[in-house]
């Protein structure tokens, strides 16, 4: 036990040290990145869930570093895009002999280099990064590994963006649901995996294992899902002003300003391309607006992403093949134009924001029709309560990874619009509901209407058995006396211009940092 307990503090000695050698002297390690990187060296399946931004990649790319030559970590990614990031981030942050290895990226003359490399007892590469494809059908790779895993030599399998291995693989990408017949070549019992993702709760934690057949006893390190520097906010697309010929585009545009860096998110790729071209038609955003989504050639996907870092671009109209392992550090805001699939995917693209710690903003701009015709499909787990829930949005959405924190105790420029407004937002709601009960008897109260809500708030989220009354079959066919859809007439209740400025006006200032703190999270062995 004594022996043990000095091979520990041993590693952890080197891992301080290779830490320090790149990061300063008062480098320490943050959430669970010690911890982790301690059950890979003890051969222990392991997961890790955190935020965007705060180091996964350390974990399989610093023990390489601390072990010396011959050792070496594979990672395997859902994007060649990606992988390229990686390696570049791992070359300049870690400094650290990073390759990519896939089919299509290296010619076979490069491949049988670097599986040579990866054989050889005093190799040079440290981390491999390749996909699941790769992975499965380059026999040169396979063996490769193979041999560098009798040897010892492998540090751990790293699936990156561990989410999309259950999501994608049932999906479009069947080489991620046979990812753990593929890792058969390895010895597992002295190669442990290593799942890393931003999103996952209990549910897709248990998914994650079970997909990549990880062990029962897997380690799952598990911080808070909280994002402090981020404020989170919806826009009702029904209370904007219909004088206007676009006013979601509008109100979008008003974040577009000459130092300001932010992405939009739509769920098609049509819905992308159409919501870019409306922007680019408003006076001084002609070149400032690109888009991002996986029919675009791949040159232009690189092009407009490059000037996307780089600054020439001050916007992606993206879909959500845009985003994932996206190192960019002044993110001022995401931006919603519809709704997501659910609030993991949520969550996961909101986390492009505010990753140098600064306030950085949120905002979901949705309908109720297109909330409904999520569910019909199966879809919209968990934004329902975001969006119409009426409660605290940080409290929401941290309650669906599995640890409630609310906009208790922030200043006022971090709290949500509802915590902002709680008061404002239930006078609001409440006549809502009951114009929409009054509606469901068929009766238009037309004077109520045209009236305006009075003080110029944000209103309160719909309660969703409100959602669900004006949802019903039997009151979509309730016509009022002028033969128009009595669910739209409640719905176009007054557009008011300062209601409108209040309830979306977007952030302007510098901000002090909001970020970083909060609880660190649980850790937990599964049994």
């Amino acid at each position: 036990e004594l022996e043990m307990e000095d091979q520990h503090n041993e590693l952890k000695a080197s891992l301080h040290v290779s830490l320090r050698e790149l990061y300063g002297q008062d480098a320490q390690f943050r959430n669970f990145q010690l911890e982790a990187m301690l059950s890979l060296a003890e051969g222990v399946d392991t997961l890790l869930c955190l935020p965007t931004g705060t180091g996964k990649s350390l974990i399989y790319g610093l023990p390489p570093v601390a072990l010396g030559p011959g050792f070496f970590s594979v990672v395997v990614t859902p994007l060649i895009a990606l992988g390229k990031n990686q390696v570049r981030s791992l070359a300049d942050e870690l400094e650290v002999d990073a390759r990519l290895f896939t089919n299509s990226s290296c010619t076979p003359e490069e491949q049988k280099k670097m599986a040579e490399d990866l054989k050889d007892e005093d190799g040079s590469i440290q981390v491999l990064i390749t996909t699941p494809e790769t992975l499965a059908r380059n026999q040169l790779l396979r063996d490769a590994l193979s041999i560098a895993s009798d040897a010892g030599k492998l540090f751990c399998i790293a699936v990156d963006e561990a989410h999309v291995a259950h999501q994608w693989g049932h999906d479009f990408r069947p080489a991620y649901a046979l990812l753990a017949e593929t890792l058969q070549i390895i010895d597992r019992t002295r190669v442990p995996i290593y799942a890393c993702t931003a999103s996952a709760n209990r549910d897709a934690q248990d998914a994650i294992l079970e997909t990549l057949s990880m062990s029962l006893n897997a380690a799952r390190f598990v911080a808070s899902a909280d994002r402090l520097e981020i404020q989170l906010s919806v826009v009702y697309k029904e209370l904007l002003d219909k004088n206007e010929r676009d006013p979601v585009a509008k109100e979008m545009a008003a974040f577009i300003t000459d130092d300001s860096c932010g992405l939009i998110y739509c769920r098609t790729k049509s819905t992308c391309d159409a919501v870019a071209k409306r922007l680019q038609c408003i006076e001084g955003l002609e070149e400032r607006v690109g888009t991002y989504h996986a029919d675009l050639d791949q040159r232009i996907r690189e092009r407009n992403q490059a000037a996307w870092e780089e600054g020439d671009l001050n916007v992606l109209v993206c879909t959500v093949a845009f985003g994932l392992g996206v190192n960019k550090s002044n993110v001022r805001w995401v931006l919603h134009y519809d709704p997501p699939g659910d609030l993991a995917d949520f969550y996961q693209q909101v986390g492009r924001a505010g990753r140098d710690g600064e306030l950085a903003r949120s905002v979901l701009f949705v309908s109720h029709e297109e909330v409904a015709k999520g569910k019909r499909y199966g879809g919209m787990r968990g934004m329902d309560d975001y969006v119409y829930g009426g409660s605290c949005r940080r409290k929401v959405l941290t309650s669906f990874f599995g640890a409630a924190k609310s906009c208790s105790g922030l200043d006022p420029q971090f709290k949500c619009d509802v915590c902002l407004k709680t008061s404002r937002l239930n006078e609001a709601l409440d006549r809502i509901e009951r114009l929409a009960a009054e509606n469901a008897e068929g009766r238009t109260p037309a004077n109520e209407v045209k009236r305006p809500l009075g003080d110029p708030s944000p209103l309160k989220p719909l309660r969703p058995a409100v959602l669900r009354k004006l949802g019903s079959p039997s009151n979509n066919t309730n016509t009022s006396t002028n033969g128009s859809n009595a669910n739209a007439k409640v719905l176009a209740l007054a557009p008011d211009s300062s209601l409108r400025a209040a309830f979306v006006s977007p952030w302007k200032g510098g901000g002090g940092g909001g970020g970083g703190g909060g609880d660190t999270g649980t850790k937990e062995r599964q049994q």
